[in-house]
């Protein structure tokens, strides 16, 4: 992909989470972008961002992402490497 240019918002959605680890604030963009190479699509979650051509790629990357990795695992593994932990479980 040629570098973006230009981007629009064309939906977004935003929410203030809680789980076991405390309080985040999460969302997920869905983006129109401009590019040298003509229009594509990205998606930006709070843990990822993809771009490419059709909308339905797009989107469908970002939910499989979601599904294996949703934001509790980012937020587990941050929480080991603050505490140390990491060094305990070899």
């Amino acid at each position: 992909m040629a570098k973006i240019l230009f981007k629009k918002e064309i939906y977004s959605f935003e929410k203030d989470c809680a789980d076991e680890f405390g309080e985040y604030h999460w969302y997920f963009r869905i983006y129109r972008c401009f590019s040298i190479n003509g229009i594509s699509y990205s998606v930006e979650t709070s843990d990822m961002f993809t771009n490419q051509k059709k909308l339905r790629d797009c989107l469908d990357t970002a939910i499989e992402h979601l599904e294996r990795k949703n934001p509790r695992y980012y937020r587990l593994k941050e929480n080991v490497v603050n505490k140390g932990l990491f060094n305990k479980l070899w």
